[in-house]
C-alpha cells in the first residue's frame, strides 16, 4: 500500500508550501494537517507524506503486532465460543455446509477459512488462533498506512505502534473467532476508500466493493463501518457518491443470501440483552485498550482530533457511529456486545497517534513510556490460563484426573457437547448418557440429545455420573437431580465430589450402594 512518490527535483520552499494536493480525506486544495502546529511549534506531523518506497511504519507495525499478539498465544484456555469453532471445523466440508444451513451462518466464512488449518495441523490453541494473530498484524500495518497517508510518517509510526501495543488488540489476536479478521477488513476497506479519494477508477471501486462483501461475510455487523465511510464521502468527496453507492449496493446484493439466512437464525443471538448504562464504560475502556489506558488514550486521541482537523470527520464517525447506532438498535432488538464493534478500535489508535505526533520529542517520549507501562498489566492478565469467561482447560484437567472410564456425563446450564469438543480423548473416556445424534449427523453445533426420562433409563448400568454446567458469575443451578432420582439408587447430587472452575462447575454423583462399597 504505497503512496505517491515525491518529485525527483526538490521545489523551492515557497513553491512547496503553495502547492495544492488532493491527498487523504481532506478537501482538494487543503494540505491536510501539515499546516497546523503542535506544541513544539513544528508542523503538526513530521512534515512528510512519505513515498511509496517508505514501508517502514507498516513493517514496524506488522512485526510488532505479530510478535506481541503471538506471545503466549497458547496459554489462555479455550473458552466456550472457541470450543464452538473447534466443533464446527471438525465437520467435513459437506457436513459444515449442512450445519451452516441450520446454525451459525454468520460465522460460516470464518469456519471455512479455518477448516484447512484444522485439517492439516490439528485444533491446538496456537493453530486455531494463528489466523487471528496474522489478521491483527495486517490491521496494524493498515493503521500505520492510514496514519502515514493522511497525516505524515510520524503519525503512521505512532498509530501503528499504538494499535500493536493495545491489550485489547492482543486479546482478540489470541482468540479463535472472526473479530480480528473483521477489524483487518474494516481497516483494509478504509484504506481502499482513501485511495479512491485520491484517484477513482473502476478497478478501485471493484476492490472496495469486494472487500465490503468479504467484511460482511465474516460479520454482517462489520458493515457498520459504512457509516464512517458515508460521512467521509458525503462531507468531503461527493463526486465519489455515485460510484461509492454502486459499490455498496453490489456488496449488499452479494451478501443477500447470507442476510436472509442470518435472519432465520436469530436464536443465535438470543442470549444478548438490552445494553445497560454499564456498557458505556465497557465500550470506552475497550476502545482505549483497557481501563488503565482510558484516561491517557482519551487525552492523546482528543488532542489529535482537535489538532488534525482533516482527520476529525473520518475518525470520530468511525469511532462512535457504529457502537452508538448498534446500541440504539439494541434497545429494541438486542444485538450489541463490544466484540461486534471491535473494528472501531483502529480509529482510537489513529487519533492517539496523531496527538502524540504533535507533542515535542521529550513529552512524546514520556507519553509513550506511560502508555507502554499502563498497557503491561493488561497484557500480563490476558495471558493467564483463566483470563477468559470460562476455563475449559481446568474443566478438562478435573475430568482427566478424577474421571474413570465409563463414567456417565450429563450436560446442564448452557453446557453442551461443544464445550468438550477441544478435548476428544477426555470425551471418549466418558459415556455421554443423553447422546442421540452427533453434531455432524444432526447438522447442528452440539448434536441431538434424548429427553431427561430417556437419559434416566440409560443410567441403569452406570455407577458414577458427572454433571457439567456453565454459568457466568453464578453457579449452575441445574444438578440433574430429577434425572438421578428417576434412575434410582444415586445419592444426592455431588455426593462424590464438587469442583468449581472459572465459568462452570462439575458435580460427581455416585450410587449409594457403590459409594458404600
Amino acid at each position: 500500500m504505497g503512496i505517491d512518490r515525491k518529485p525527483r527535483t526538490a521545489e523551492p520552499p515557497s513553491k512547496t508550501h503553495e502547492r495544492k494536493t488532493a491527498h487523504g480525506p481532506g478537501a482538494a486544495g487543503e494540505r491536510g494537517t501539515s499546516g497546523e502546529r503542535g506544541t513544539s511549534g513544528e508542523r503538526g506531523t513530521s512534515g512528510e507524506r512519505g513515498t511509496s518506497g517508505e514501508r517502514g511504519p507498516q513493517v514496524l507495525a506488522f512485526v510488532a503486532a505479530l510478535v506481541i499478539g503471538s506471545a503466549g498465544i497458547s496459554i489462555p484456555s479455550l473458552w466456550r465460543d472457541e470450543a464452538a469453532t473447534v466443533s464446527a471445523t471438525h465437520h467435513s466440508l459437506p457436513e459444515l455446509w449442512r450445519l451452516l444451513g441450520h446454525a451459525d451462518a454468520v460465522h460460516g466464512a470464518y469456519y471455512l477459512l479455518l477448516h484447512p488449518f484444522v485439517t492439516l495441523f490439528g485444533s491446538g490453541a496456537a493453530i486455531l488462533r494463528l489466523p487471528s494473530a496474522l489478521a491483527v498484524a495486517f490491521a496494524a500495518a493498515g493503521v500505520a498506512w492510514l496514519g502515514q497517508r493522511l497525516d505524515g510518517r510520524r503519525t503512521g509510526v505512532l498509530a501503528g505502534s499504538a494499535y500493536a501495543l493495545t491489550p485489547m488488540v492482543s486479546r482478540y489476536a489470541q482468540e479463535a473467532r472472526p473479530y480480528a479478521l473483521v477489524s483487518a477488513l474494516a481497516v483494509l476497506s478504509t484504506c481502499l476508500l482513501v485511495k479512491l479519494t485520491e484517484r477513482a477508477s473502476a478497478r478501485r471501486f471493484t476492490a472496495y466493493g469486494a472487500t465490503l462483501a468479504l467484511l460482511g461475510a465474516f460479520n454482517i455487523l462489520g458493515l457498520l463501518i459504512l457509516t464512517a465511510h458515508g460521512v467521509l464521502v458525503l462531507r468531503r468527496h461527493r463526486s465519489l457518491a455515485r460510484g461509492w453507492t454502486a459499490a455498496v449496493l453490489a456488496a449488499a446484493v452479494a451478501l443477500a443470501p447470507l442476510l436472509w439466512l442470518a435472519s432465520r437464525q436469530r436464536d443465535q443471538v438470543a442470549w444478548l440483552a438490552k445494553p445497560s448504562p454499564g456498557e458505556i464504560w465497557v465500550l470506552l475502556s475497550g476502545l482505549a485498550g483497557s481501563s488503565l489506558l482510558l484516561a491517557p488514550v482519551a487525552a492523546a486521541a482528543g488532542y489529535g482530533l482537535w489538532q488534525a482537523r482533516d482527520l476529525r470527520a473520518l475518525l470520530l464517525s468511525w469511532l462512535l457511529l457504529p457502537p452508538l447506532l448498534l446500541m440504539a438498535v439494541s434497545l429494541v432488538t438486542p444485538l450489541y456486545t463490544f466484540r461486534y464493534v471491535l473494528f472501531c478500535l483502529p480509529a482510537a489508535s489513529l487519533a492517539a497517534g496523531a496527538g502524540l505526533a504533535r507533542l515535542t520529542p521529550p513529552w512524546r517520549t514520556v507519553a509513550g513510556l506511560v502508555l507502554v507501562a499502563l498497557a503491561v498489566p493488561g497484557h500480563v492478565q490476558l495471558r493467564q490460563q483463566d483470563s477468559r469467561i470460562d476455563d475449559l482447560s481446568a474443566m478438562d484437567s478435573i475430568l482427566r484426573v478424577n474421571a474413570r472410564p465409563g463414567d456417565g456425563l450429563l450436560f446442564a446450564c448452557g453446557a453442551d457437547r461443544r464445550v468438550i469438543a477441544p478435548f476428544p480423548s477426555t470425551y471418549r473416556r466418558l459415556t455421554d448418557v443423553a447422546f442421540l445424534e452427533s453434531a455432524a449427523d444432526a447438522g447442528t453445533m452440539a448434536g441431538r440429545s434424548v429427553t431427561d426420562p430417556e437419559a434416566a433409563a440409560r443410567l441403569g448400568r452406570i455407577d458414577r455420573v458427572w454433571v457439567l454446567g456453565l454459568g457466568e458469575g453464578t453457579p449452575c443451578r441445574d444438578d440433574k437431580a430429577a434425572v438421578l432420582r428417576a434412575a434410582g439408587g444415586f445419592g444426592a447430587p455431588g455426593n462424590a465430589g464438587r469442583w468449581r472452575f472459572r465459568g462452570g462447575s462439575l458435580l460427581l454423583t455416585s450410587r449409594v450402594e457403590a459409594s458404600a462399597g
